[in-house]
């Protein structure tokens, strides 16, 4: 199964996604003759990068080596990229990098991320191995709309779902909105150009995804002036 966003015919881009802070002096790369950064630049990134450059690698190859034992992979099948700060793997289930930063909030630490652009299992039974596989890494979906979102006419139409109001929260400036869906365990965030859900309590990736569409369900519902598929 693809999964494929669409917004008024548009392609938007999505990314199933996850994120872990750690600090820059434990990266396998950094050495003793080395400085923490003093501020937030391109020079002191791409430090960072080339710092986290083993770990990020050793990352994308025990995600990788788990999708080779699921799926009986040759090495045929899949190809991993190495760039600078960033490991690209391709497999015939999946899409996903691997990448490294500075915290620009906190210079001593880097940011690691596990970003999963495409899923491409062609069975139900092999959609939910990807899934599982993948939850240690990925628990935030995040759907950038090609077009701005009109985030006022938004708010407008929730406010005028009485299932929807109560749960909906917005600055006074209206330049962005939140949806606390308890009952379905997650957030969602909309902005001028995203569109973001995150659990409240950790979950598995599967449910996770099926509970953003029942979230996506209900504000379709809603008449917002968009319109976001997770599922083609």
């Amino acid at each position: 199964m693809v999964y494929e966003l669409n917004y008024h015919s548009v392609n938007n881009k999505s990314i199933v996604f996850g994120k872990q802070a750690g600090t820059i002096r434990k990266l396998k790369d950094f050495s003793s003759a080395h400085h923490l950064p003093g501020e937030y630049n391109d020079t002191t990134n791409a430090f960072v990068q080339k710092a986290g450059k083993t770990d990020i690698e050793d990352l994308a190859c025990e995600i990788l080596d788990i999708q080779r034992k699921l799926f009986n992979l040759k090495r045929i099948d899949y190809s991993m990229d190495t760039q600078h700060g960033r490991v690209v793997v391709e497999t015939p289930q999946v899409h996903f990098s691997v990448s490294i930063a500075l915290n620009p909030e906190a210079l001593k630490q880097y940011i690691l991320t596990v970003e999963v652009t495409e899923f491409k299992a062609d069975s139900p039974e092999e959609h939910t191995l990807l899934l599982d596989s993948l939850s240690p890494y990925c628990s935030i979906l995040s759907i950038e709309s090609e077009n701005p979102i009109p985030v006022e006419e938004t708010i407008d139409a929730i406010e005028a779902v009485d299932a929807l109001r109560p749960i909906l929260d917005y600055p006074s400036d209206a330049s962005r909105c939140t949806l606390r869906f308890d009952s379905l365990n997650l957030t969602m965030e909309i902005d001028g150009q995203n569109l973001v859900l995150e659990p409240i309590i950790p979950m598995g990736l599967g449910d996770f995804m099926n509970k953003a569409q029942e979230a996506l369900d209900q504000l379709s519902d809603s008449n917002t002036p968009f319109a976001f598929n997770l599922f083609a």
